[in-house]
């Protein structure tokens, strides 16, 4: 799926079977659906110029599968964009991640309790986010619907992931944010988002910071939720850090560690440039939450972000903050990737 003002297009099966529909979700940024026509949603919201890619597997029987939803945004860098502008220019139209995630079809309840404590500023009213949606829209393919149909919210104990707010240390701004909604149905789902701020940017060499979520659920008769994870991954190129290009300066968790108990668990990072502190914190349940870590490139991975593991009918998930050192000649495009996956109970 393609989020850059042109008709979108798909490859992948799993869209080749439904609609997709396009539409403007604020200055600068697109959102793309595809619905099935048994009623499952594939939404991504993020910057103009993005790509989406979904992936979809599972067993003969349908009791194990996964599905994983990636976001490609733009390289701003090389297209010569003013950093400090692009973060005045998110500021100043309101956005947050608790309007990402609504454009990517989340319900605004949903949105501000799993999503709100990931923006620094208060988070917005219903009518404050909606405004920020509101200004004019890409045009749609011939017979498709500009806006996805209302969904039905998770019901029932267990089904959301309600987050403790724990606000940003230091005032890096935000700089742009991309959100992924997986939906097969109330007990069946996954949304992550990530959200980077500009901490420093000075002759292309960058330092943006990372705070990373997904939450997920999956319930049938046959099986439960067993991984949900979210990462962000960054190209290779340039000579900068040694040759190495990109490199993570900072993350959190950097382990995996055994969860006995749902509790509360707290991101945090800092800055090694300015000394920025990025950290917050979510309801993590048992088994374990750990480190993602994937695309090994110039001597260091590329990607990273965090994992939940166990077995589970109700909704579960896991937090990540990062530091991104981002030299000059390095790209600034970089990958979301959501995937979750299920087993037998």
């Amino acid at each position: 799926m393609r989020l850059d003002g042109a008709t979108p297009t798909s490859t992948a099966s799993a869209a080749s079977a439904g609609r997709v529909a396009q539409s403007g979700a604020g200055s600068g940024y697109v959102r793309a659906v595809v619905i099935t026509g048994s009623g499952q949603r594939i939404s991504v919201s993020g910057p103009r110029g993005s790509t989406a890619v979904i992936t979809r597997t599972r067993s003969a029987d349908g009791r194990d599968g996964a599905a994983e939803l990636a976001i490609q945004t733009p390289d701003a860098k090389a297209l010569g964009a003013d950093p400090a502008a692009t973060a005045r220019a998110y500021r100043d139209s309101g956005r947050s991640v608790v309007v990402e995630a609504m454009a990517a079809g989340i319900p605004y309840e949903q949105a501000v309790a799993e999503f709100g404590d990931m923006d620094p500023d208060p988070v917005p009213t219903r009518d404050e986010a909606l405004a920020v949606l509101a200004p004019a829209r890409a045009p749609a393919p011939a017979g498709a619907s500009m806006s996805p149909p209302p969904r039905q919210a998770p019901t029932g104990p267990g089904l959301t992931v309600t987050p403790s707010i724990l606000k940003t240390g230091g005032r890096p701004a935000p700089y742009d944010s991309a959100c992924a909604d997986i939906y097969f149905s109330a007990r069946q789902y996954s949304h992550a988002c990530d959200v980077r701020y500009l901490d420093y940017a000075r002759n292309g060499q960058w330092y943006l910071s990372h705070k990373m979520k997904v939450s997920a659920a999956y319930d049938s008769f046959w099986s439960a939720l067993n991984s949900a994870s979210v990462s962000v991954v960054y190209g290779s190129g340039g000579s900068g850090n040694g040759g190495k290009g990109s490199i993570w300066a900072d993350f959190d968790p950097y382990s995996r560690e055994p969860i006995g108990r749902c509790s509360t668990w707290t991101a945090g990072v800092q800055d090694p440039k300015t000394g920025a502190n990025i950290a917050y914190s979510g309801t993590i349940c048992p088994s374990s939450i750990g480190p993602v870590w994937s695309t090994r490139a110039q001597g260091t991975y590329k990607g990273y972000g965090a994992t939940w593991h166990g077995l589970s009918s109700s909704a579960k998930g896991a937090v990540a903050a990062g530091v991104v050192n981002n030299p000059s000649g390095s790209t600034a495009s970089r990958t979301v990737r959501t995937r979750f996956s299920w087993t037998l109970k």
